[in-house]
């Protein structure tokens, strides 16, 4: 799968927010003598980042609070050992758990202060108001933003630029992040992940990161591959809407719930027909739901969608840049599936929910 055919899909001020800070902080790296191997490419590929609300636990967080779980079943949870490659200046890093079902690979780390006087936080919280452990914080001297930024496989160096993170505060020192890495950007999955973590630490409110400092470590885990049950929708309707629905592929592992949803625009024909008939300052994706921010929601028997475990991806299958034909790729935490499957298109930059559909499902492995 070309790299170039990803698309990312989550409101626009968080994610850029965040990769604004982490090129920011790469390019400051870069000029340092520690340079990396290999450039970061200039268009980026899929790369969704989760950002649970934050939750306050008195017990130490692990896997199974993330993947909504009690069990792993046939996936082997494992504590691997870690690599400091570089110690970090603000942070310490603790791996808790890490899983891989041959599909995805979650790790677990715990990134606590070094500085009893510091709070840290994700800079994904840069406009959350009501963040956890408030008293403690305002005790504190400073607050310490923290850029994930990217991981990496060393074997192939392949940068993993799917992967997503939910992270919960434990206290105002220690925030415990879910690394949940989308292996099927690989060409091949190695035996054995070597994935490489740098993420970087900056003072909150300074721009310039004059005093940024970033912690850079690696982990190996054994890429195990699961007996997977595999779901497709069959006798397909009319959306009724301005968008076909293609087919839609349920992947279940003990880890979580894969779905593929291939959808497009109408025929040309009609694309134009309803193009010429966009006002003027009219929106496109006011006609054509695929020309916004087109995603899809799988839903239980109460209508509540079900918790992702990431944002989810795009592969565009048109023949250029348009998106006018692609596959949504979402990662759901586990559910009873039975004969049909609820789902509700929505745009995530305006928030337009769409009709659901409720189509019947065949097991095919």
């Amino acid at each position: 799968m070309n790299r170039q055919q990803w698309q990312r899909a989550i409101e626009p001020a968080p994610e850029n927010f965040h990769r604004a800070v982490a090129h920011a902080l790469r390019t400051k790296e870069e000029q340092q003598p520690m340079k990396r191997a290999i450039p970061r490419a200039l268009i980026l590929a899929c790369a969704l980042v989760l950002a649970l609300a934050s939750v306050a636990l008195a017990a130490e967080t692990g896997l199974l609070d993330f993947l909504h779980l009690d069990t792993l079943g046939r996936v082997n949870a494992v504590q691997p050992e870690m690599h400091m490659v570089k110690p970090g200046q603000y942070l310490t890093a603790e791996i808790r758990q890490a899983a891989c079902d041959g599909v995805s690979a979650h790790i677990v780390v715990a990134y606590s202060v070094k500085d009893k006087n510091d709070a840290l936080r994700m800079d994904y919280d840069w406009n959350n108001g009501s963040i956890d452990f408030a008293a403690e914080r305002a005790a504190c001297q400073r607050e310490l933003m923290v850029n994930t930024q990217w991981i990496t496989e060393k074997t192939t160096g392949a940068e993993l630029d799917s992967t997503c993170i939910q992270w919960r505060y434990e206290s105002a020192q220690t925030m415990v992040v879910d690394y949940s890495a989308d292996l099927r950007e690989l060409a091949e999955i190695p035996e054995q992940l070597t994935l490489t973590f740098d993420p970087t630490a900056y003072l909150a409110g300074d721009e310039t990161y004059a005093e940024a400092d970033a912690l850079r470590f690696e982990v190996t885990l054994p890429a195990q591959t699961v007996e997977k049950e595999v779901w497709q929708a069959k006798d397909i309707p009319d959306t009724g809407a301005n968008w076909k629905l293609d087919s839609l592929t349920l992947t279940r592992t003990d880890m979580g719930c894969y779905l593929d949803v291939e959808v497009e625009d109408p025929d040309q024909a009609e694309c134009n027909r309803l193009l010429d008939a966009v006002p003027e300052g009219g929106s496109y994706a006011e006609i054509l739901p695929l020309h916004g921010s087109f995603w899809v929601d799988a839903l239980d028997a109460s209508g509540n969608a079900y918790a992702r475990l990431n944002g989810g991806f795009k592969e565009n299958l048109s023949e250029d840049d348009e998106w006018t034909h692609e596959i949504i790729h979402i990662y759901l935490q586990r559910f009873e599936v039975g004969d049909t499957i609820t789902i509700r298109p929505y745009d995530s930059g305006t928030k337009k929910m769409m009709d659901t559909m409720t189509l019947k499902l065949e097991k095919v492995k």
